[in-house]
């Protein structure tokens, strides 16, 4: 829209249905136009895909271990989405990792991981590199984001060393079909989900 005239400079004092300024005519008619046709455009586009649904199952397309939910039953999916980026974590290749900061180890070292419950498990030096090391452990029992403990002093949080995310964008979630820490086939089904058309 062109502005036609400004009837008021910086720092002047107004009151309450003062005029600031005017516009050409012609100019908010056309842009009252082009906006019409961009309505236009989109209720066609609606039109088309008044009737279509989501999957009313979510499945995976590669096997590994689920290492979070963030879904639980009666959820609105996008809600999960905008919230976690995910609906299920899974870990693909068999490890869950933890960075210490830390070099005071070598590529291949034996470590043990203490868990916050506890538990024990024998971790390896996967590399070092700047002033960090990464240590890998196997993901059948920790717990995704545990906060863990290396040899005497060092400590960090384990996270998914290769993640694959689970995703949805319309639905409630009707039912979980896995748990934490269950392995699954590539293709299995995760969740089912109902309310699935597009608002």
């Amino acid at each position: 829209v062109e502005i036609k005239k400004v009837y008021v400079e910086a720092g002047d004092s107004v009151e309450e249905d003062d005029i600031l300024a005017s516009v050409e005519t012609s100019s908010v008619l056309s842009a009252l136009s082009d906006t019409q046709k961009k309505l236009d455009e989109l209720d066609e586009q609606l039109s088309d895909v008044h009737d279509e649904e989501a999957d009313s199952k979510i499945k995976t397309s590669m096997k590994g271990r689920v290492k979070a939910i963030f879904a639980e039953e009666g959820d609105d999916v996008s809600s999960v989405m905008y919230e976690n980026g995910a609906l299920v974590l899974l870990s693909l290749d068999g490890y869950m990792a933890v960075d210490l900061e830390s070099t005071a180890y070598s590529v291949g070292d034996s470590v043990t991981v203490v868990a916050s419950n506890g538990m024990s498990y024998t971790g390896t030096v996967e590399k070092v590199t700047g002033g960090k090391t990464t240590v890998l452990i196997e993901d059948d029992g920790p717990v995704y984001r545990d906060m863990v403990t290396v040899g005497d002093c060092d400590s960090g949080t384990l996270y998914i060393h290769e993640e694959l995310k689970i995703t949805g964008y319309a639905g409630t979630v009707k039912s979980i079909k896995v748990s934490e820490n269950n392995s699954v086939r590539a293709s299995a089904t995760l969740l089912t989900l109902t309310d699935t058309s597009y608002s």
